[in-house]
Parts: structure tokens; C-alpha cells; sequence
């Protein structure tokens, strides 16, 4: 039995390299072309482009990655494979096959000495019957080692340990995050957009005033420019 829980993951795709992202555009699959040219651009090895499989996943990565950097864990690992049971033969003669578990990172922690165990979650809603079933044989067969899966969410940013049994958000709440963040995106993008229209303006400006004559239609369209710059602060 082979169980990862990503397969069930409802994040987007994002692949990393050198502390650049690239995630795939709606309805196509070319984040890892747009990343293998990048390397391409910048003269880096593509086989060190990594993939996650959420943005929450990717997130959690680049803060552990500083943790390590602080001293506070070491021998960081993602899409780490683990052998949680070995194959065996039942009483009834039948092999049952080995049971592995793909753990979004594994490390050391320099305070505690202990190894860790992390699988990320966007929302403890993604933690479906069969990631219980993992986490309580897995936790049950290494208890003796210290070791266990911890689940981590990212709450009113920061990072949180999710333990079984703790109540969940309610649908509401969730429902009423997605929307703030539907709002928060289309605002900066609203933003990204009058800035850009801002520098368009900015460099006609500088196009028709490097004119060495201007007809009236252009003068009229510089006064306007001038305005309208001035009226956004910009000083001229």
C-alpha cells in the first residue's frame, strides 16, 4: 500500500529554483517549462528544480529553509519516503504489501535533538479518513523512536500544529477567508494595473517631450498627460 496524501491535494502546482517560482497557468501545465527556462537563462542545473504541490507547501519549504539557516534545524528534506510497515504474510497465507508514506519534509531539531515529521495542509478539511488512518499507524509503530506526523497549518499568519481531535473552522469562516483573499487579490491587481497604465503615461511624457517639435495634436496630449501626472503626484 502505497498512501501520499498530496494526491489529494487541491493546491497549485509551484516548482522552485534559486528563490524563483513558477506555477502553472490556468488550465496548462507550464510552470516547470517556464522554470527549466529560467535555468536556461541564468546557466543553472534544471535537475535542482523543485515541485510542491500547493503554494502552502512552497511557503512552509522557504520557512523552514531560514529555520535551517538560524541554526534551529538541520537536514531538511521534502517529499521524503518513508517505510512505515514492512511487507508480511498474513495467517491466511497472503503477502500484504509494505505500507509508505510520503512526508512533505522531514528534520532535525537543534533544540529538542528529535527528528520531525511535517505533512503541510491548506485547511484541516484536506485531512481525509485515509491521512487519519496513516498518521495513526505511523505514529502508533514509532512511538518508541519519538517519532510522529505532524500536521501543519497556516493560521492568521503563522504557522500552527493541527492535532486530531481539535475542532475544525467552521464552513462559514473558510468561506468567508476565500473571499477576503478574492478581494485582497483583485484590489492588488487593480493596483498593478493603474500603476502600470501610470508608467505608460510617464514614459509617453518623456517620449513627446524629447520631440524636437511637437503638432498640436501631440502638444494637446502632453498638456493632458501633464494633468493628469500632476494630479497623481508625480513631479515632472
Amino acid at each position: 500500500m502505497n498512501f501520499n496524501p498530496k494526491e489529494i491535494s487541491k493546491g497549485k502546482i509551484v516548482y522552485l529554483i534559486n528563490g524563483q517560482r513558477f506555477e502553472n497557468s490556468p488550465n496548462k501545465r507550464d510552470g516547470k517549462e517556464k522554470a527549466e527556462q529560467y535555468c536556461l537563462d541564468n546557466f543553472l542545473n534544471p535537475s535542482e528544480i523543485q515541485k510542491f504541490d500547493s503554494r502552502t507547501e512552497c511557503d512552509r519549504y522557504e520557512f523552514l529553509l531560514n529555520l535551517q539557516k538560524q541554526g534551529l534545524i538541520s537536514n531538511l528534506g521534502h517529499h521524503f519516503l518513508i517505510r512505515v510497515q514492512e511487507e508480511f504474510v498474513n495467517s491466511n497465507g497472503d503477502t500484504i504489501p509494505e505500507i509508505t508514506y510520503e512526508a512533505d519534509f522531514i528534520y532535525k531539531d537543534e533544540t529538542t535533538g528529535q527528528r520531525v515529521v511535517e505533512d503541510v495542509k491548506g485547511s484541516e478539511y484536506f485531512i481525509d479518513e485515509r491521512f487519519i488512518t496513516i498518521k495513526q499507524v505511523f505514529d502508533y509503530l514509532k512511538k518508541d523512536k519519538g517519532l510522529y506526523i505532524k500536521i501543519m497549518l497556516y493560521r492568521n499568519k503563522e504557522w500552527v500544529e493541527y492535532k486530531l481531535g481539535q475542532p475544525k473552522k467552521s464552513g462559514k469562516l473558510i468561506k468567508k477567508q476565500r473571499e477576503q483573499i478574492k478581494e485582497a487579490k483583485a484590489e492588488l491587481h487593480k493596483k498593478e494595473m493603474e500603476q502600470n497604465k501610470l508608467n505608460r503615461d510617464i514614459e509617453s511624457y518623456k517620449h513627446f517631450k524629447s520631440l524636437p517639435k511637437l503638432n498640436s495634436t501631440q502638444r494637446k496630449r502632453v498638456a493632458q498627460l501633464e494633468e493628469k501626472l500632476k494630479s497623481k503626484g508625480i513631479m515632472l
